[in-house]
């Protein structure tokens, strides 16, 4: 399960956070280190990194049926990385909210100026009574934060395996038909939370069953990208 607040800062106190990058104590992941991150750039596509408008190439948008995606990080930055296995696979979702109080602002200011309803990648009943936290929903709810609506619009009703270690065919075979919406008609301006985008499978399911229940506008936002 995942550690509340109270619990973490007690931990905290016995085990100091260390940073992911040099190992100092503080924070998961150092103001020093946090200048040295390169930041990716709207005009390189996030997904095969070919120049792109809101970070998509015009073939990876018509693909994944997104109109614009915001993904600061590359996945191969080691502490990026890292944090994302911690609140994954370890229960710290206080490592997405660090990235959260970190990064929102500079993340948010990457979208048009619409009025946007949140949501996230779900996952299926067993994953998450296994893991006992959606990290894309928390994730969902800290970047929505008390500026946008934030809805349950998608509902996963086909068990798939891991995308992980699947190449880009696999991943749409894997992921087809894995969601539904839970509502007839979705607003007409979505932004869809993850926490990776690589070949856009998932993100790309998700935007066609959200088309179709009246999604007019979708962009993503994940923490990484590769």
């Amino acid at each position: 399960m995942p550690k509340t607040s109270l619990i973490r800062q007690l931990y905290s106190l016995v085990f100091p956070v260390q940073c992911l990058s040099c190992s100092c104590e503080g924070d998961w992941i150092c103001p020093s280190c946090q200048k040295q991150l390169p930041t990716s750039r709207p005009e390189q596509c996030v997904i095969c990194g070919k120049a792109a408008k809101h970070g998509l190439c015009d073939k990876c948008r018509r693909r994944t049926k997104l109109d614009g995606a915001v993904s600061l990080f590359s996945y191969a930055e080691k502490p990026i990385q890292k944090l994302i296995k911690a609140a994954k696979y370890r229960s710290h979702t206080d490592a997405l909210m660090f990235w959260s109080k970190t990064y929102r602002t500079r993340t948010l200011r990457r979208l048009p100026e619409i009025e946007f309803t949140f949501t996230a990648i779900p996952l299926a009943k067993d994953r998450l009574t296994q893991r006992g936290f959606n990290q894309s929903e928390i994730l969902a709810r800290l970047l929505a934060g008390n500026e946008y609506p934030i809805t349950k619009l998608l509902k996963k009703v086909k068990a798939t395996d891991s995308q992980t270690a699947l190449d880009k065919k696999e991943r749409q075979a894997n992921i087809r038909g894995a969601f539904a919406p839970t509502r007839k008609v979705v607003g007409p301006d979505i932004v869809l939370v993850d926490d990776v985008i690589t070949t856009g499978a998932t993100l790309a399911e998700a935007a066609k069953t959200l088309r179709k229940a009246g999604a007019k506008t979708i962009w993503a936002m994940t923490i990484a990208h590769g």
